[in-house]
């Protein structure tokens, strides 16, 4: 079979008889097609349009021949959608759902000018974040604490003086009561006095 459809064969004997064998060759269903899982993509402000490999066993699929896509909500921080809907030799469609997170943050500072205290500086995200999110751990521990910020600087104490400590920090945006997360930032060492 090279395409779906319907085919019919026939068969002629040297006597003159005839025989004919109608041949269907169904579409391939979209639960049978393989669909990639697509990472978080972080806001730009522009419509973000990840790229799909659509298989069918070995088959690669091609866009506008094998299928088309529409994408929805793919500009704000939240929950996308991408519609794919086949043609040709497939028939169905199937919903594929990616999201977007706020873009990574940048520390601008960390640094300890009060005894047991650090203090960390970041640059303010674009598509306003709703709050950051800071962690923090003694060098060399296992055990991150966290802790979150409506602004751009956070300020941590009851630290242990003497220790050297880490901090990186990622930006949240709450939609619709779910809070959806970005990349953390580099990670940051300071000396804690």
């Amino acid at each position: 079979a090279i395409n779906a459809g319907t085919a019919t064969i026939t068969v002629k004997t040297s006597n003159g008889k005839t025989a004919n064998v109608k041949v269907t060759v169904p579409q391939v269903k979209a639960k049978e097609i393989t669909y990639p899982n697509i990472k978080n993509q972080a806001y730009t402000g522009s419509k973000i349009k990840p790229s799909l490999t659509l298989k069918y066993g070995s088959t690669k699929l091609k866009e506008k021949t094998d299928y088309t896509l529409k994408y929805e909500n793919n500009k704000k921080t939240g929950k996308a959608t991408i519609t794919v809907t086949f043609k040709g030799n497939y028939t169905g469609t199937k919903k594929i759902y990616f999201y977007i997170v706020p873009e990574k943050v940048i520390i601008s500072k960390a640094t300890s000018s009060a005894k047991k205290t650090l203090t960390v500086n970041y640059k303010k995200t674009t598509g306003s974040a709703t709050g950051y999110q800071i962690s923090y751990r003694i060098k060399g521990s296992d055990k991150w604490i966290t802790t979150t910020s409506t602004t751009l600087n956070k300020k941590i104490s009851k630290l242990t003086s003497g220790k050297t400590y880490q901090v990186r920090v990622r930006a949240y945006k709450t939609v619709n009561k779910t809070k959806y997360y970005g990349a953390w930032s580099n990670t940051k060492t300071v000396n804690v006095k």
